[in-house]
């Protein structure tokens, strides 16, 4: 391996990213990068300090033991002999540096960069990133205004379209969950995301009703009474707009889960086609209401977003997400403005990339840009690991379809995997491959095939 080079490593679960990522760092100390030229990032305050702590232990280590140091020594990317090498020269400029040093969250660091450009984004003198509980008490104030100050009618409308037609909770609870569970897609997206039809026709009640009637008519030359009874059930379900009562019960259920009995009496293949126009009537609606939810929730997340910005604003409070959008804007700056923000760093070494946000990645993507200019060296480098199949962190905005983006946009000098695990026992490491080398057509749901095919092209034979 070229010392240095550009890289990305695909690193399964026990493999030792940590390891790597520590190689990586102490190969640029050896080769006289200044800590304060290395920007090193990860997903957690914890995580970024167990890389800091691993760091400096084996440095100390090979300080003080000879066999240590040949160890440490034998995983450097450096053309040098062990006879000229000072590792305790290392050790004292990262301690001499302890108070610069560039190890922790992508959200930090954006932290950082936004206060020094808090005049060029307009914001007050001061700011600060809200503490947790402030940030509950501007949720529950914002949230307030929204039930106060907007019009009870529009309002009564969202929660009962957010809740499937019943408002069975506290208002404020409604609002709070949909807050929660969606406020991270809303940030990221516009409007017209939401504002997207499943369907594009709108099936009359007229339709419904006349299949319904073909329907009865075979009901009653059915052979079996009790298929009879089970699809006039279904019908007067129906008729009277009880969908989701109907769709969780009798002979429409066992056709919706495509079990060809019903009370272990074998429905006709004349029933089953009179049912495919009500399924298509009611995958209809639901299309239909599954937009017009969408629309509820963007305009329910809008109108919070207004008053919450507007409290964050007045209490010169931002959260980490704010800093990330700030950031992400860098390209409206002046070019030679931007140039002297990073302008001392020179390397990149991101963990756990899987777990990156699209707004992250706008926000890196300059500095990004900045160190690939020219091949990896002691000069400019990018070291990044990850490991798609363990991106956990989706419902706070990571999205490991970016470190697939970073692959295919910067095509570093060289892609690396790692599949040997350090940290499970043999029969554990048999498991994992037995359960997970072939999981073709083993989807839960037939539509997710797709998603299962992608993440096995994505796993590899762990050793």
């Amino acid at each position: 391996m070229i010392p240095l080079q550009h890289i990305l490593i695909r690193a399964s679960a026990g493999t030792g990213k940590t390891f790597q990522l520590s190689n990586r760092y102490i190969s640029l100390l050896a080769s006289g990068v200044p800590p304060t030229s290395i920007l090193a990032t990860t997903f957690t305050r914890k995580a970024a300090g167990e890389i800091r702590d691993r760091i400096l232990e084996r440095l100390s280590d090979a300080v003080l033991a000879p066999e240590a140091a040949r160890e440490l020594f034998s995983h450097l990317e450096i053309n040098q002999t062990i006879s000229d090498f000072d590792f305790e020269n290392c050790f004292l400029e990262m301690v001499d540096h302890l108070h610069r040093l560039n190890i922790g969250t992508l959200d930090s660091f954006f932290s950082v960069w936004t206060s020094k450009l808090a005049l060029e984004f307009g914001l007050t003198p001061g700011w600060s990133i809200l503490s947790s509980t402030e940030y509950e008490n501007l949720v529950t104030s914002a949230i307030s205004d929204v039930i106060q100050y907007g019009k009870n009618t529009d309002l009564s409308r969202l929660l009962i379209l957010l809740n499937k037609g019943t408002v069975n909770r506290s208002v404020s609870k409604n609002v709070h969950d949909a807050i929660d569970n969606v406020r991270a897609l809303y940030l990221q997206s516009t409007k017209t995301v939401w504002d997207q039809l499943l369907d594009q026709s709108n099936l009359p009640t007229e339709y419904l009703q006349n299949a319904l009637l073909e329907l009865e008519v075979a009901a009653q030359e059915a052979e079996k009474p009790q298929l009879t009874k089970g699809i006039m059930a279904d019908i007067v379900l129906l008729r009277g707009e009880q969908f989701s009562k109907a769709i969780g019960q009798g002979v429409l259920k066992k056709i919706i889960e495509g079990s060809p009995n019903y009370s272990r009496i074998e429905i006709p293949g004349k029933i089953v086609s009179l049912y495919r126009p009500i399924l298509e009537y009611l995958a209809n609606r639901y299309s239909r209401e599954i937009h017009h939810q969408a629309l509820a929730t963007y305009d329910l997340l809008d109108r919070f977003t207004n008053s919450f910005d507007n409290l964050k604003r007045a209490a010169s409070k931002l959260e980490f997400s704010d800093a990330t959008n700030y950031i992400a804007r860098l390209h409206e700056l002046p070019p030679e403005l931007v140039s002297r923000l990073n302008s001392d760093i020179r390397h990149l070494l991101l963990d756990e990339f899987q777990d990156t946000s699209v707004p992250q990645w706008n926000a890196i993507s300059h500095l990004v840009a900045e160190v690939t200019k020219l091949p990896g060296s002691s000069l400019q480098s990018l070291f990044c690991v990850g490991d798609t199949k363990q991106a956990i962190y989706g419902w706070r905005g990571g999205r490991a379809e970016v470190m697939e983006l970073f692959q295919q946009k910067l095509k570093p000098d060289s892609e690396v995997r790692l599949d040997a695990s350090w940290r499970s026992s043999e029969p554990v490491i048999e498991t994992v491959n037995r359960t997970f080398g072939d999981l073709s057509q083993r989807a839960p749901k037939p539509g997710d095939q797709s998603t299962v095919d992608h993440w096995s092209s994505l796993f590899d034979e762990h050793r």
